[in-house]
């Protein structure tokens, strides 16, 4: 009987590990295939050019996106697309670069631009953070939209002043993860940002 149960058992384990490997989705953007976020939701995006992807915890209201752009990235047309998630107004948001964003470290040998934006409407303040990479000769574009809406003065007085207010561990970690999926890195599949000292990247 124990013999038994144990050729059971030896027979189960690659059929539990193929499953695990299956339940492993797999996104495409452009021919470029990556890992879809784990804790995210795929969520529909008004820019075909654009996944989207909704942090699942309740309470945090970020979301994931990667794009490649044919010509250089677009915040505003990024905007476009997450607006209805964040704001009922149905005027356009006001924006404003952020030249020195707040961002965690991270291990990844591959070098990025950062791009950085507030988005105001009347009753939203977002973040649109884009990690612009430069993969195989294509520009590929992985981000997060972080939600700093208060009150009206506090959302006026931080896109009027323009400068980086802090980061979004959960966001980050996707970026490095999700780029960690294209590029075989690192062995890990997860990986993590860290903080040493959160500023602008060098």
């Amino acid at each position: 009987m124990k013999a038994n149960a144990l050729t059971l058992g030896l027979l189960l384990i690659p059929i539990f590990a193929y499953l695990a490997v299956a339940q492993q989705k797999v996104c495409v953007i452009k021919a470029v295939q990556f890992d879809c976020p784990d804790n995210f939701k795929q969520v529909k995006s008004s820019d075909n050019t654009v996944r989207l992807f909704k942090y699942k915890e309740s309470g945090n209201d970020l979301y994931f996106f990667a794009t490649i752009p044919t010509t250089s990235f677009d915040p505003q047309k990024l905007g476009k697309a997450v607006k209805a998630y964040y704001s009922q107004s149905k005027e356009a948001f006001r924006w404003k670069r952020i030249p020195s964003p707040l961002v965690m470290s991270t291990k990844t040998k591959y070098k990025y631009d950062l791009s950085a934006s507030y988005a105001l409407s009347t009753d939203a303040l977002i973040e649109i953070k884009g990690f612009v990479f430069k993969l195989d000769g294509k520009q590929v574009v992985l981000g997060y939209v972080s939600d700093w809406t208060g009150g009206d003065d506090d959302n006026r007085r931080r896109f009027e002043r323009g400068t980086g207010v802090g980061d979004n561990a959960a966001g980050c970690n996707a970026v490095v993860t999700v780029l960690n999926s294209i590029t075989h890195e690192f062995k890990e599949k997860n990986q993590y940002c860290f903080l040493t000292m959160l500023s602008a990247p060098k």
